[in-house]
């Protein structure tokens, strides 16, 4: 009903905003949603849960074409609804998360697809917003606070701000701009102490990678709290820092790994795997781990 009633007004965006929730405390941070194909099963389990809440819904499957939240393969189909304002969607989604790191001071954990269906049918760029887990007791306490809750809304409103200047092709105002990447600050090319820059070694290894961010941090910064406990390398690729824990030259010890990472608070961590310093499908060095 939410997104008829954007689409009878003939809206220019769609924002919802939501608190976040996990079956572990340790996740924190801010996320933003567009809608899209679920790339990973943390961001498929983020959609039907928030979906899920259709079912208290009367008459719910006639509203809803049908729509099953429990079924996955319904969350594919009506994903592709929004795809005609996903460059736009994208742009506000990565300007609320730049708001959300360098104007509030959060920890963002960055833009976001999955098949959201209050996003569903909504005929305007639209994105949801996670404001962070109230399953996280320090974050609980911030978005409870009357200062937390103006500051966040202060960034959300600075973020709509500078879409809605840059959308109307007017100046946007120097005091909205967050710079989140900036080539004046040496400390993002230093290395940084206790994070250390990957190195291949010959044969098969598989990484973790738990963690990508614009910036280098130190051992002990925020965003690798969960990481705190284990060795933890970088590397940059494409203006990103991407952080990983390995290697190992044994699946089994990589698949602890990633799985002590998602119950540490980050549940897209993933295995990658190289090949005498090559990347390769993760399948294909298993298999030849193995021979």
């Amino acid at each position: 009903e939410r997104a008829a009633i954007a689409n009878r007004n003939k809206a220019d965006l769609f924002i919802c905003i939501h608190c976040n929730a996990n079956n572990s405390s340790a996740p924190f941070g801010t996320e933003t949603y567009v809608m899209g194909l679920h790339k990973t099963e943390a961001n498929l389990s983020v959609a039907k849960r928030e979906n899920d809440v259709i079912l208290m819904e009367d008459n719910y499957s006639d509203h809803y074409d049908g729509f099953n939240p429990n079924d996955p393969s319904a969350h594919i189909i009506f994903s592709l609804y929004q795809h005609a304002y996903m460059e736009q969607s994208i742009n506000f989604a990565s300007k609320c998360e730049d708001q959300f790191k360098g104007y509030v001071g959060r920890s963002s954990r960055g833009v976001k697809q999955a098949g959201f269906l209050v996003l569903w049918k909504t005929s305007m760029p639209a994105v949801l917003i996670e404001t962070g887990f109230l399953t996280n007791a320090e974050e609980e306490k911030f978005l409870n606070s009357d200062a937390g809750q103006d500051k966040i809304a202060s960034g959300i409103f600075r973020a709509f701000s500078a879409y809605k200047a840059e959308m109307e092709g007017t100046e946007v105002s120097p005091d909205l701009i967050v710079q989140t990447d900036s080539k004046e600050e040496p400390k993002k090319t230093v290395q940084a102490k206790g994070v250390t820059p990957d190195a291949y070694g010959q044969g098969v290894e598989f990484r973790v990678q738990f963690l990508a961010a614009k910036e280098l941090y130190p051992s002990g910064h925020a965003s690798l709290k969960g990481a705190e406990n284990m060795p933890v390398t970088w590397v940059q690729e494409n203006g990103w820092y991407k952080y990983r824990s390995g290697p190992f030259s044994n699946y089994s010890e990589a698949q602890t790994r990633l799985q002590e990472l998602k119950k540490a608070g980050y549940p897209d961590a993933f295995l990658i795997a190289h090949h005498n310093g090559e990347r390769m499908d993760v399948q294909e060095a298993r298999s030849l781990s193995i021979r």
